[in-house]
């Protein structure tokens, strides 16, 4: 672990705090008091350090891989807040309370060349929404036509963005997942659009989702990321612990092996 530490450029202050908790506690996780496997970097509870502020070195934890890919670019006061809403939402259909999010960052995606907004469109309407097209010729407004192009763009195959669109036909720009508005123009806010494969890998069956979502699913089918966000839930409620559970499709490849002195 200690190879591993100074790889990853950890501060040696830090370097004396997780050894200091290893000592009190054991090879287990800062947040949760999980015990953590030091062996296997394929297993969803091997070993990892988190920044606790994402950025900044200043606080460098041990935790495990899974936690740390849900917890994304948060700090953990917002990662307990958002666990905890979307239980409830799976629990309960209550619809998510939004909160700014301190270090969220996403860079600039690939966006589609449009046309100059037109006025003169004779009156047509776009195919999706039936708001007027964007220009004269066009079968979308400009928002539709960004999303058609952004799923094209994506390789979304024809039967699962057909699937998309009749979710979009029928709920309108939410996530199929919580019913949860989307921002359809800001990508740098955690609830832009996003296409997830609801399970791993599958091309055939792809969801409409917000990107923050998307980022906490990681390598999760929905049912494996219901389970592990009520567990998440659980600890923070009452301190239960977390029950581990093989998930299907994780994988991550291992780390190099660092040379010893």
């Amino acid at each position: 672990m200690l190879n591993h530490m100074h790889h990853r450029n950890i501060p040696p202050e830090n370097i004396k705090e997780i050894c200091e908790h290893v000592r009190r506690y054991g090879h287990v996780c800062f947040y949760t008091k999980t015990p953590l496997n030091m062996t296997d970097p394929k297993d969803p509870f091997y070993f990892v350090f988190d920044h606790m502020i994402p950025g900044d070195n200043r606080k460098i934890v041990l935790t495990f891989a899974l936690l740390n890919e849900m917890k994304s670019d948060m700090i953990p006061q917002e990662f307990r807040y958002y666990i905890l809403q979307l239980d409830q939402c799976f629990k309960t259909g209550k619809k998510i309370r939004k909160m700014r999010l301190s270090r969220w960052y996403r860079l600039t995606p690939v966006q589609p060349a449009l046309l100059s907004k037109s006025s003169n469109t004779d009156g047509k309407k776009c195919i999706n929404c039936g708001e007027p097209v964007y220009a004269p010729g066009a079968e979308y407004c400009y928002r539709c036509h960004e999303f058609a192009y952004n799923m094209d763009n994506r390789r979304i195959n024809n039967e699962a963005a057909k699937q998309i669109w009749k979710h979009v036909h029928c709920h309108g720009f939410v996530c199929e997942y919580t019913g949860t508005s989307l921002n359809m123009t800001d990508y740098k806010d955690p609830f832009y659009y996003e296409f997830d494969h609801t399970v791993p890998g599958n091309k055939a069956k792809v969801a409409l989702t917000f990107s923050l979502l998307n980022e906490m699913k990681s390598e999760m089918t929905l049912n494996e990321f219901k389970y592990y966000v009520g567990q998440f839930a659980g600890f923070f409620r009452t301190g239960a612990k977390i029950k581990k559970r093989k998930l299907k499709y994780w994988f991550r490849l291992a780390p190099k092996l660092l040379a010893t002195a």
